[in-house]
């Protein structure tokens, strides 16, 4: 890598570039992957509450959101509130894949 850019930086006589944008193939081997559910060990064992990795990172790492929940008048159960959060998030009209919060949150955040 370094000697890549040393001879881009002579081939341009001796200019530094604007910007260096280096691409990867895949992800990092730490980033958790898309749809990741985190509900035991780091979460309050008496409260409903769950960390949610619902996408994947294109740059960087992937953001874990950390959902809690106050009051389930539909009485969901814990697997099918989940994948109800899961599926939120990939109904963002602004992006072709999923974001790391559900859409109703941006949302709101626009309208704000």
């Amino acid at each position: 890598m370094k000697k890549a850019l040393l001879d881009f930086c002579t081939s341009l006589g001796k200019r530094k570039p604007d910007q260096i944008i280096i691409f990867r193939d895949g992800g990092s081997p730490d980033n958790v992957l898309h749809g990741t559910v985190i509900n035991n060990k780091v979460c309050h064992p008496k409260s409903n509450d769950f960390y949610l990795g619902t996408h994947a990172g294109m740059i960087g790492i992937t953001r874990q959101t950390h959902y809690h929940v106050f009051l389930d008048q539909a009485e969901f159960s814990a697997d099918d509130l989940k994948e109800f959060v899961h599926s939120l998030s990939y109904m963002y009209q602004r992006s072709t894949t999923a974001i790391f919060v559900v859409a109703p949150i941006c949302y709101t955040h626009l309208v704000a």
